[in-house]
């Protein structure tokens, strides 16, 4: 009988720890899951939404190119140009633009200089290297059309890099400025003024 009774104490202390896993499985797991969630990369986008909004003047110095009423922001001098903000080094920033691919395949993007306004480099002049974003996108970003433009938000890294494209007149090298890899990208509505004023010889473009 003793025995009996220590074997019936040891089954109900079995059921009851099997019990207690069960409503840790159920209740617990799920809230460790969730607290780890904001670590794995389908939760980033949470976090990215805290990145610091700029303008493209806060990439180059202060006045530059400012009475430049068709290209803002057009550097007066090669060196002047190539100026670039430290302030802003290894911080998440989100700045807006036009797509200009560098590593495409049909319409998945790899790779893309980011312009500040439409056409640039290819219908009209090359931005100076301090208005200019080398961004590698976080995954393939699709675009529609040409020029697409986008918000991109990622850690900045100001660096002078050149980079080759084939455009419409043929290969050229082009040189950044800054740079931003691992980019969440998102498409965004295209400004009334398509960022070039009404007056400009390429207004054709903006239609």
């Amino acid at each position: 009988m003793a025995m009996t009774r220590l074997d019936t104490t040891w089954q109900r202390h079995q059921r009851a720890r099997m019990v207690n896993l069960r409503i840790c499985h159920v209740f617990v797991l799920p809230c460790v899951l969730a607290a780890f969630g904001s670590l794995l990369p389908g939760t980033i986008q949470a976090s990215e939404v805290a990145g610091r909004h700029i303008d493209w003047s806060d990439l180059r110095p202060e006045g530059q190119g400012e009475y430049n009423s068709i290209f803002p922001g057009m550097a007066g001098s090669r060196a002047q140009g190539e100026t670039l903000s430290r302030d802003l080094t290894g911080i998440a920033v989100r700045i807006e633009g036009y797509v200009l691919p560098i590593d495409r395949d049909q319409h998945l993007v790899y790779e893309f200089l980011l312009v500040p306004w439409l056409g640039a480099c290819s219908h009209t002049p090359q931005p100076p290297p301090n208005q200019m974003v080398h961004v590698i996108p976080s995954v393939p970003f699709g675009i529609d059309r040409a020029y697409e433009f986008v918000s991109v938000l990622g850690t900045l890294r100001p660096e002078l890099e050149k980079t080759q494209l084939f455009i419409m007149d043929g290969p050229t090298v082009l040189t950044s400025g800054y740079g931003i890899g691992k980019a969440f990208v998102e498409k965004r509505v295209t400004p009334p003024t398509a960022a070039l004023p009404s007056s400009n010889p390429w207004k054709l473009l903006t239609r």
